[in-house]
């Protein structure tokens, strides 16, 4: 069965913030020996963007490039738009908002901004929804400001990575009426995988299968390390056809505008 990863990374150098996982782009390659298709392929703040795009034109099919979105505390709406506009006229699909890696957290207007600008020029959103130190506490739930974000945000495309992260359950009701937003299980399925939180992912499972999608995090893990856990330990066997392709291929696929 046909597999579309939410999230992937290179390096032009390989290095993965010194943890030691190799992220060059061959041993991506290496992961579409199997039933692998696509992957969206983000930059992180500080990447050669353009190496990431070249990588993306030699493998048109494979690579959805995305953008990250770089702002700070003074940054204007205008320089914010032609950043994004900029990432448009490149040839970026998407961009990719990381609260952490910018200092800031989820709270941030310039998040929403720049989602409704993502928007505005026929771009998807991916949002990390992780929260934990450095940042700050929101002093309320996580789901909570991430309803706020959806609820400002209804004429866009917006992928919430890691689905909330340990608050991924009550952020999965928060969104459910929101049909312009998907939630992402990469990471945190994995992370979580000995805790509670894997039982709200089967719930998940068999509730909201038109609105997730899987990923790997490469280079944090394998897109096949996370179907391994999805057959084992989600009764996945259980599921109709329908269910799985939904999960593992159709909605990322539909959501992001590559039909077949």
């Amino acid at each position: 069965m046909k597999i579309f990863d939410s999230l992937s990374h290179i390096k032009k150098d390989g290095n993965w913030f010194n943890t030691g996982h190799d992220a060059g782009a061959e041993r991506l390659l290496k992961e579409f020996n199997g039933c692998l298709e696509k992957t969206l392929l983000a930059g992180m703040p500080g990447d050669d963007l353009d190496y990431l795009l070249r990588f993306c034109e030699k493998y048109p099919d494979k690579f959805i490039p995305i953008a990250p979105v770089i702002f700070h505390s003074e940054t204007g709406d205008c320089e914010l738009e032609e950043q994004i506009s900029k990432y448009k006229q490149n040839g970026f699909r998407g961009i990719k908002i990381h609260p952490r890696l910018l200092n800031t957290d989820l709270t941030d207007h310039k998040i929403r901004k720049s989602v409704k600008l993502a928007g505005k020029y026929d771009l998807i959103s991916l949002l990390c929804t992780v929260h934990k130190p450095p940042s700050k506490p929101l002093k309320r739930p996580v789901s909570d400001v991430i309803h706020e974000i959806c609820d400002e945000t209804q004429n866009c495309k917006l992928i919430l990575l890691h689905g909330g992260y340990c608050d991924i359950l009550a952020t999965s009701e928060m969104v459910r009426s929101y049909e312009n937003v998907l939630l992402d299980l990469s990471n945190t399925i994995m992370r979580f995988r000995d805790t509670h939180i894997l039982s709200d992912i089967k719930f998940l499972f068999k509730t909201f299968d038109r609105r997730i999608c899987i990923g790997s995090d490469f280079p944090e893990y394998s897109i096949y390390d996370v179907i391994d856990l999805i057959e084992n330990r989600i009764t996945y066997e259980n599921f109709s056809n329908d269910k799985k392709e939904n999960i593992l291929f159709d909605n990322l696929n539909n959501f992001a505008g590559c039909h077949e």
